[in-house]
């Protein structure tokens, strides 16, 4: 049985929480106090509501905006790294000072804080960058060819990302567009939507525009508005595009 990146990514953000917890809560990281705090909170509950909050900020970092930034080089990877450190304990540094009354609000403290974040984070975040999230994506073919595979594993298709148009779903069903020979064709698989573009959240090929289709970007010829509804043409294909999701194509 696959696990899809999606279940991947859940896990791993839900691991993130989990580890700062148990960090707090057995090693008593950042100095934690166990008694209870100016706002009311015992140790317990301080753990476990960092843990939460960890889990949230990395959730919004990992579904949010890391789909527009899609880190890809060396470089990238160890910046982005950074700045989800920074941001994740810029966090945990302001719920920190909430539960004692701005005490620790200061210069020294925020960076003495965020030199123990990056203690506690810089490995799981390695490891999902340059190993799980890689390792995954290995199982997919190069950038030179996309590869689109039926459920059962016994169907596929592999089309260099030139020739890739678009894909069209109908219930179970997946109607895959591309051009042979300088001519449009189809193939038929049984597979939903939602695992292709899981699967291939990060490429420059595919981008959906539609509850029911997914288009190559680079393959659009144009996108056409008309009394109130959007259209995108591809190969003299006509391809409608929800209101939702225009505003990540150019108009």
């Amino acid at each position: 049985m696959k696990i899809s990146l999606q279940t991947i990514r859940i896990l791993y953000v839900v691991l993130l929480g989990l580890i700062l917890f148990y960090v707090l809560y057995v090693f008593e990281a950042f100095g934690i106090n166990q008694g209870t705090s100016c706002s009311g909170h015992d140790f317990l509950t301080r753990a476990v509501l960092f843990g939460l909050l960890n889990t949230l900020v990395f959730f919004v970092l990992e579904f949010g905006v890391s789909k527009k930034v899609h880190p890809s080089t060396l470089l990238q990877k160890i910046a982005w790294i950074l700045v989800e450190i920074l941001i994740g304990g810029t966090a945990i540094f302001l719920l920190f000072n909430y539960f004692w009354n701005w005490q620790e609000w200061t210069l020294n403290a925020y960076l003495l804080l965020i030199l123990e974040y990056l203690s506690m984070m810089v490995i799981p975040l390695a490891l999902f960058q340059f190993l799980i999230n890689d390792r995954f994506n290995i199982r997919l073919p190069g950038p030179e060819i996309l590869a689109f595979e039926s459920e059962n594993g016994k169907d596929a298709v592999q089309i260099k990302p030139e020739f890739f148009l678009f894909i069209r779903s109908d219930k179970n069903y997946l109607e895959i567009f591309f051009l042979d020979k300088g001519d449009v064709k189809t193939h038929l698989i049984r597979n939903r939507l939602k695992v292709i573009e899981d699967s291939y959240q990060n490429s420059p090929y595919i981008q959906r525009c539609h509850r029911s289709y997914l288009v190559n970007p680079l393959q659009i010829d144009k996108i056409f508005k008309n009394k109130g509804k959007s259209e995108i043409h591809i190969q003299n294909q006509v391809i409608p595009i929800s209101d939702s999701f225009l505003e990540n194509f150019s108009v």
